[in-house]
């Protein structure tokens, strides 16, 4: 299971790969709410959101 979106890859299968057999487990980012494209993506992705309205910002998560 790799984590790729057409052409543009945020994270391909060699990296899941590698970050799982070192030890990671999550992938954590923050975005503004404005960024539709992002939330959008992630969504696909499988991240989940916590939207923090009173500091504009969305928190994401991924567990891998």
């Amino acid at each position: 299971m790799g984590i790729a979106h057409g052409k543009s890859s945020i994270f391909n299968d060699d990296e899941y790969r590698y970050s799982r057999s070192r030890g990671i487990r999550r992938l954590t980012a923050i975005t503004m709410p404005e960024n539709k494209k992002m939330l959008q993506l992630t969504q696909k992705l499988g991240f989940s959101f916590d939207i923090q309205f009173e500091d504009s910002i969305v928190n994401l998560d991924l567990t891998l």
